[in-house]
């Protein structure tokens, strides 16, 4: 990039300063304020910095699709404003690229944003997109923050991948606290067969303090008869043996979760016990659909999802977002707009747009940022830390009106589930 004129340096050095002793820099709301107008930029960079935003606005992950874009363009919106108050000398330009829930897909798009110059990135929102992009971003010192890839598998220290969101080994235990929580001891886990799935699957399985009745893989695929009568085998027999109220089903699935439940209603057992969901599949407008709600609501089916800390910056992102989709936004919305900022004050740290600087002070930056997620210290493969879990539920609000709403919350601390509305009862 071509270097800008450069004013006032020793406010942009007290600026930054400031960010990593906790105060930061952020929009201008809640507890991390902007500096005034005025003050300067970083040295050495002008212009418009792009910043590749890999999202799913079609395949299995499509519901979450225009949350996530309505999240990047806010944050497009507030920093370039940002930006512009303090005389940085540049914008960003974060370039949408729709990776249609495939990895595939999204490797060629990373691919193509390289070859037109892009370094930085944030998504992409599935474990198994973040692995198939990993190998060449890493060889080519490309930088990715993701803002819901979970896997265990790719918790890498030292990489160029990081993850604004904590991965599974804490949602394991929440997971296993909620199913126990409710007495059920047998448990039969379908889940998908990739490397998120996997690996939920095992954090799972290590902390139920029951027993891991069977487990049933599958690939995505446009019909799941034939895995959904496997399971309604394994439940008929395992109600045979212990009774439908010691039995649980705990789906790791994404969007695909709704074909799934089509399936599985018309078997009475799989509608005799309780269910269990995962981040995977949270907030998930399609089971909202009459033709599978019942057997949502019969189940229970509530899903963990980890907990952005509620602040005014929070509720700035989640009424913006509402405001444009018209759903309560899932929570990595959050994490994907704070992804940006992260990589913004990153780069205004280094005074250029090098993935390799970036790298070295990502990690304290993100230290002493709150955004609004809360704060964002990583842990040492650059993941965000352990965090609590919200327990979400769809429940009838009115009559025949359904919505995604929180329904309790496991501590991490304590390792103990609070239900504030009770669904299993």
């Amino acid at each position: 990039m071509k270097g800008m004129e450069v004013k006032g340096a020793v406010a942009i050095i007290i600026a930054i300063i400031c960010l990593l002793a906790g105060i930061g820099i952020g929009y201008g709301i809640g507890t991390i304020m902007a500096p005034g107008p005025g003050a300067p930029g970083a040295p050495g960079l002008s212009g418009t910095l792009k910043i590749g935003g890999l999202i799913e606005l079609t395949g299995d992950l499509a519901p979450w699709g225009p949350m996530y874009r309505a999240a990047l363009e806010l944050a497009e919106s507030d920093i370039n404003s940002w930006l512009e108050d303090i005389g940085a000398g540049f914008t960003i330009d974060i370039v949408i690229e729709d990776i249609e829930s495939n990895p595939s897909v999204c490797l060629d798009k990373v691919k193509a944003l390289h070859a037109d110059g892009v370094l930085f990135f944030v998504g992409p929102t599935s474990s198994a997109e973040l692995s198939a992009i990993k190998e060449y971003c890493d060889s080519n010192h490309l930088l990715v923050i993701s803002h819901a890839s979970t896997a265990i598998s790719l918790a890498v220290p030292g990489d160029f991948v990081f993850r604004a969101c904590p991965n599974d080994a804490a949602q394991g235990p929440a997971i296993a606290s909620m199913i126990e929580d409710v007495g059920v001891d047998q448990l039969i886990i379908l889940y998908r067969d990739d490397d998120w799935g996997r690996g939920l699957k095992d954090a799972v399985s290590d902390a139920f303090g029951g027993t891991v009745y069977a487990t049933i893989p599958y690939t995505e695929k446009p019909d799941y008869s034939l895995e959904v009568s496997t399971l309604n085998d394994q439940v008929s027999a395992a109600i045979s043996a212990y009774g439908a109220e010691k039995v649980g089903v705990l789906a790791i699935s994404f969007g695909e979760i709704a074909t799934i439940v089509q399936s599985a209603k018309d078997y009475d057992a799989l509608r005799q016990v309780k269910w269990f969901g995962c981040d995977g599949f949270v907030m998930c407008t399609e089971l909202l659909d009459p033709a599978v709600v019942d057997f949502v609501l019969d189940t229970g089916m509530v899903c963990t999802v980890f907990a952005p800390t509620k602040s005014p910056k929070f509720e700035h992102v989640r009424s913006y977002i509402y405001h444009e989709v018209g759903e309560e936004p899932d929570a990595y919305a959050y994490p994907l707009y704070d992804a940006v900022w992260l990589i913004v004050h990153s780069i205004m740290h280094v005074g250029a747009y090098d993935p390799d600087k970036v790298k070295e002070v990502l990690p304290k930056i993100a230290e002493n940022y709150f955004g609004a997620t809360g704060w964002m210290k990583m842990n040492p493969a650059g993941d965000k830390e352990a965090s609590d879990y919200d327990l979400c539920a769809i429940v009838e609000t009115s009559p025949e009106t359904y919505e995604w709403e929180f329904v309790g919350k496991w501590v991490y601390a304590t390792d103990t589930i609070i239900w504030t509305t009770p669904i299993y009862e």
